[in-house]
C-alpha cells in the first residue's frame, strides 16, 4: 500500500523529530553515567552525614504522626 505524499510541514516536523530522537539516543550512555554518579554521590553524602553527626541526631527529639496531630515523642 502506497503512502500518500506528505506536506512540507510534515516533512520538517519529521526531520526535527528524527534529529531529536537520534541526539537523545546518541547521548544516552553519558546521561545514564551522570544520573548514576549523582545517585551514588547522594548516597555517599547521606552516609557520611549519618556517620559524622550521629551524636547530634540522638539529641534531636523525634516527631510522630498520631491521630491527625504532630507531637514530639516522649
Amino acid at each position: 500500500m502506497a503512502v500518500p505524499e506528505k506536506s512540507l510541514e510534515f516533512k520538517v516536523v519529521k526531520e526535527i523529530r528524527d534529529e531529536v530522537i537520534s541526539s537523545n539516543t546518541r547521548h544516552f550512555p553519558e546521561t545514564m553515567a551522570l544520573f548514576g554518579g549523582a545517585l551514588l554521590l547522594r548516597g555517599a553524602g547521606c552516609t557520611i552525614n549519618d556517620l559524622l553527626d550521629w551524636d547530634i541526631d540522638t539529641k534531636t527529639p523525634l516527631v510522630s504522626f498520631d491521630a491527625g496531630s504532630w507531637r514530639p515523642t516522649p
